[in-house]
C-alpha cells in the first residue's frame, strides 16, 4: 500500500509540474509597459528623456523633458499635452497608438518598439525619410 501511495504522489507531482510560460513573452512586454492590472499596477507613467533624429542627438529643453505619457493597462493612454487615445502592441517590436481629436476622428501612428524594460522605454517612427527615436524613462512609482 505504501508503495503504491508513493507511485501515485510521484505522478501528481510530475503532472503538476507546469512545462510552458506562465506568461508569453508579448504579455511579459506589455506588462512592463503598461503595468499588470493588478492592484496599484494598472498604468505606467513615462517621461521623455532624450531624443534622435537621423541618428543626430536633439537637445530638450525643460518644457518637452516633461511630456510625459501614461499608458493604461486598459489600453488606453494620456499624455502631458492632454491628448489621449487607444494603444495596442501587436507583437513585442512593435507599438501602434491611435490619437483622438476634437472632432472624434483618430490620428493613427506605428512605432518600432527598440528597447523596452522596467526602467526605460525607447520607440522609433518614420515620417517619410526622417527617422525619430523617443527615449523615455519610468516616473519613480
Amino acid at each position: 500500500m505504501k508503495k503504491y501511495f508513493s507511485i501515485v504522489t510521484l505522478v501528481f507531482i510530475l503532472m503538476g509540474c507546469n512545462k510552458h510560460d506562465f506568461l508569453s513573452d508579448l504579455n511579459f512586454e506589455k506588462f512592463l509597459l503598461s503595468g499588470s492590472g493588478n492592484y496599484h499596477n494598472t498604468s505606467h507613467t513615462w517621461y521623455l528623456d532624450s531624443l534622435t533624429i537621423n541618428g543626430i542627438s536633439y537637445n530638450l529643453n525643460a518644457t518637452q523633458k516633461s511630456y510625459n505619457i501614461t499608458i493604461n493597462y486598459d489600453g488606453t493612454y494620456t499624455n502631458s499635452d492632454g491628448n489621449s487615445g487607444q494603444w495596442e502592441m501587436p507583437d513585442i517590436t512593435h507599438l501602434n497608438m491611435s490619437k483622438r481629436e476634437i472632432n472624434n476622428t483618430y490620428t493613427y501612428s506605428k512605432y518600432n518598439v527598440l528597447d523596452l524594460n522596467s526602467i526605460r522605454f525607447c520607440i522609433n517612427n518614420k515620417v517619410n525619410t526622417t527617422s525619430y527615436n523617443y527615449y523615455y524613462k519610468i516616473a519613480n512609482q
